[in-house]
């Protein structure tokens, strides 16, 4: 239905070498409901890199300075974040251990917090095994995480929505129930 809107196709078995290039859409499994995104309808990006959080801000029509929130790998939480505990809906902010700081600008609030959520395999499975093909790949087991709507508008729920953001937003990627 929208492959006149599409100039290039590009299939890649490598979900990490698509968040290494641009910001990812997301659309997979049950819609959430609530203020964030927990991985089901979300734009994700790599963390290492602060082009990430200013794109995923143009995206949705925020402040420059906004960070991104974190979504983590669960058994990894400690060795990235001080004084940190389960935290799966992103609604705790915790300090960024100060020698990783500077690997990870597109998260960090000024004062060196992130607003974490933690994710495991129970918890969003397919999400989890591309987190861990990231880490493996890159040694971060983190990704920047937001949720896939616009600005004043509610998270998006269908393909179509979906596309009709990635198109009015020039973004490079979708990732639509298991297949980009």
């Amino acid at each position: 239905k929208y492959s006149e809107y599409i100039e290039e196709a590009f299939y890649t078995d490598s979900f990490v070498d698509m968040i290494l290039d641009k910001p990812v859409v997301w659309l997979d499994g049950r819609a959430e409901i609530g203020p964030r995104a927990l991985g089901h309808r979300s734009i994700l990006a790599d963390p290492c890199n602060l082009e990430s959080k200013n794109l995923l801000n143009q995206y949705k029509q925020r402040e420059w300075w906004r960070p991104v929130a974190p979504i983590v790998l669960e058994e990894c939480r400690n060795d990235w974040f001080d004084s940190s505990f389960y935290s799966p809906f992103m609604l705790h902010n915790f300090m960024l251990k100060k020698n990783r700081k500077d690997k990870l600008p597109a998260i960090l609030h000024l004062d060196g917090s992130c607003r974490v959520q933690c994710i495991d395999a129970f918890q969003n499975e397919r999400l989890y095994n591309y987190m861990i093909d990231f880490y493996k790949q890159t040694g971060i087991p983190i990704l920047c995480n937001t949720s896939l709507n616009d600005k004043d508008e509610p998270i998006i729920n269908s393909i179509e929505q979906a596309f009709n953001f990635i198109l009015r937003k020039g973004i490079k990627y979708g990732f639509f129930y298991g297949k980009c």
